[in-house]
């Protein structure tokens, strides 16, 4: 499929320590219901999943960083993300003046996935297969697409998608012209504390190799970069905590960069996209 600069999405990912702040999510509502590019929301929502769990008198095991989803949890699992929580932000994003619909990445055939080759994980799923045609048809008509997390394998059976993953693999399909992963960080830091405005491959292992990158924000940038790569846009890792940032990155004429010129996160492109955003 190919899409017209114009009409290409930004995806947008963002996880549980968002929607636990009411005051900092009803901001990015508002920015997503006034942006003038086209959207696509993906969400996780851990804690309020843990938060489900613990009353139900389940226990949260994480395993390579991912949620372990064992087979008596995955119908909860799905009750909190599919339904729970991707019925409140899709609420809140109508309130704000969005024209929001939520679904599953497994509607219509978004995705299709399988599960993930470590069996260790159990109801955990990986994508195998897209078709963006569902949602440009959503996009077309002016709605935001708000996705939980919830795939089917080719049994229609459940699985658990981590969110990153899953706005990765949107991202490729959509020919997104930008995947934002909204954190509670400002972005991946220097030495010195502060947000790095542009990474590209060489950078990024040179940080790592000097220990500035390190734990779980190194699996995170190679993650980044590689969809960067394969979505041919850019990826930025960016604070939810800068809802100003965040409207002026969804205006018309998208730049990596923020108001006055100023860097919204920690941008990170593959090296075509480097030569086009270099100054």
């Amino acid at each position: 499929m190919t899409v017209r600069d114009e009409f290409k999405p930004v995806i947008i990912k963002v996880g549980g320590a968002l929607l636990d702040d009411a005051e900092a999510s009803a901001r990015i509502w508002a920015a997503i219901a006034a942006a003038t590019r086209p959207i696509i929301l993906v969400h996780g929502g851990g804690s309020a999943t843990d938060r489900l769990l613990a009353r139900l008198g389940h226990t949260t095991a994480r395993h390579a960083g991912l949620r372990v989803t064992p087979d008596d949890q995955i119908d909860d699992v799905t009750a909190s993300l599919a339904g729970t929580v991707n019925a409140h932000i899709t609420a809140h994003l109508v309130r704000a003046g969005a024209r929001a619909i939520g679904t599953t990445i497994a509607a219509a055939g978004i995705t299709t996935c399988q599960q993930h080759p470590d069996t260790a994980l159990a109801r955990v799923g990986i994508v195998t297969n897209t078709d963006s045609a569902p949602l440009h048809a959503l996009l077309a008509a002016g709605f935001v697409p708000v996705l939980s997390t919830i795939g089917r394998d080719a049994n229609a059976q459940p699985l658990n998608v981590n969110a990153d993953d899953a706005a990765a693999a949107i991202a490729r399909a959509a020919h997104a012209a930008q995947l934002l992963l909204l954190t509670d960080v400002p972005g991946v830091l220097d030495a010195d504390g502060n947000a790095i405005p542009h990474l590209d491959e060489p950078t990024i292992e040179s940080l790592i190799t000097a220990g500035t990158i390190t734990g779980g924000m190194i699996p995170k940038v190679r993650a980044a970069l590689h969809t960067a790569t394969t979505a041919a846009c850019p990826v930025s890792i960016a604070p939810w905590r800068d809802p100003t940032a965040l409207a002026a990155e969804l205006s018309t004429n998208p730049t990596p960069t923020g108001p006055d010129n100023t860097h919204f996160g920690t941008t990170i492109t593959a090296p075509a996209q480097t030569k086009q955003h270099a100054p």
